[in-house]
């Protein structure tokens, strides 16, 4: 974000980081105090639209949840201790991120998994490490991986079906002893893909 904020004005960034104008004046005491809105300037105008404009890309990055709970303030500044707020110290950081690294390291599909849950859990584990702006990820061709996953288990899928169309009429009875002998037969293959789904989880 904070690359962002530059690169679109680097005086956006400055307004998040050191907090709104004020348009000031002296008064006939010589003191300090804000100006009334018909006094302000040309210069007083133009960095408060700074402003407005770094709160705005700020709010527009925002999901419904984080929203609501800044959406009652009025600078970026404020915005930004919030969200700093909501993610944790740089100690809390490293915890997550430990975690999720440790959840990348163990991922291994279910029984019964599907390849989408299995590639669900990827994304939620991915979008945790960008979330916490992780500096160990690479990129990756994911959906590419999904596709060649999701490819393995559609032939799974028409094996077993041109088994159990080839059975005889006696042995379709004995579903139960089929399908044990049938989870035999291809516990090499998800044995295989399970070791495919911990190196590229690795990969990370």
């Amino acid at each position: 974000m904070e690359i962002y904020l530059k690169s679109r004005d680097f005086r956006n960034w400055l307004s998040v980081k050191n907090g709104p104008h004020t348009p000031m004046k002296l008064n006939d005491k010589n003191e300090l105090v804000s100006k009334p809105e018909d006094e302000w300037d040309e210069d007083d105008f133009r960095k408060l639209t700074i402003d407005n404009k770094a709160l705005n890309i700020l709010l527009v990055s925002l999901d419904k949840t984080e929203y609501n709970l800044v959406r009652r303030y009025t600078s970026a500044h404020e915005v930004k201790l919030l969200i700093l707020t909501h993610e944790g110290t740089e100690q809390v950081k490293n915890a997550k991120l430990a975690i999720l690294n440790r959840d990348y390291e163990l991922l291994k599909m279910q029984p019964n998994e599907s390849i989408k849950n299995l590639y669900n859990r990827l994304l939620d584990i991915t979008k945790g490490l960008l979330g916490i702006e992780s500096k160990d990820l690479k990129t990756m061709e994911i959906e590419e991986f999904l596709g060649s996953l999701m490819t393995h288990e559609v032939k799974l899928n028409k094996k077993s079906a041109k088994l159990v169309e080839t059975k005889p009429q006696e042995e379709r009875r004995k579903d139960i002893a089929l399908k044990s002998t049938h989870k035999e037969d291809m516990s090499s293959e998800d044995e295989l893909e399970e070791e495919d789904c911990v190196l590229f989880a690795k990969r990370f």
